[in-house]
């Protein structure tokens, strides 16, 4: 099974998450990319907007740093690897 590069789970999928969100982006420049589970990957969007995302969160150890995704990622970790998960504003 594939392992996110956020929770550290193995999980079924993996989704890749733009470190700087495309909107962000300048047209045809290469934006860096993590693989990671749906639920670390929906979590991070309601937690920050793209702008923020783009400006202080654009590498795994920064998203890593923020006190509201190591909580979400102290719980996930609990949490079966199939099961969906809801997340929350």
């Amino acid at each position: 099974m594939p392992i996110c590069a956020l929770c550290g789970r193995d999980v079924p999928t993996l989704t890749e998450h733009h470190l700087v969100p495309r909107s962000r982006g300048k047209k045809g420049q290469e934006l860096p990319t993590v693989m990671i589970c749906s639920p670390c990957h929906r979590q991070l969007h309601v937690l920050f907007t793209n702008e923020e995302l783009a400006r202080d969160f654009n590498t795994l150890e920064k998203l890593r740093e923020n006190e509201a995704v190591r909580r979400f990622v102290k719980w996930i970790r609990k949490q079966h690897p199939e099961s969906y998960v809801r997340v929350r504003r």
